[in-house]
């Protein structure tokens, strides 16, 4: 149940139009749950770190004209990577 739960929450996430900080709160319960080695763990701890640096750190930089829209771009696409690999990883578990 748990598992299913963190999948339809991942996919909506990954495909919803519009992107939000605070989707971060609504998986990270199920994957902490999932949790079964310390590789997964830090792999929670790494989407909770880019998706602070994407919208806290890069996002404003962008708006202050002091970064390129490219690295804007690169953060978000490693979130996106990291949330597709959680989605890959739960999928395949039986």
């Amino acid at each position: 149940m748990v598992k299913r739960s963190a999948l339809s929450v991942l996919v909506f996430i990954l495909f919803a139009k519009i992107n939000s900080l605070q989707w971060i709160l609504w998986v990270s319960p199920f994957l902490i749950l999932l949790a079964r080695d310390k590789k997964y763990i830090l792999g929670i701890i790494a989407l909770d770190l880019i998706t602070y640096i994407q919208y806290t750190i890069t996002f404003n930089l962008y708006l202050n004209e002091q970064i390129t829209p490219n690295i804007l771009l690169f953060v978000c696409g490693l979130r996106i990577i990291l949330l597709i690999v959680f989605a890959v990883h739960k999928y395949s578990q039986k």
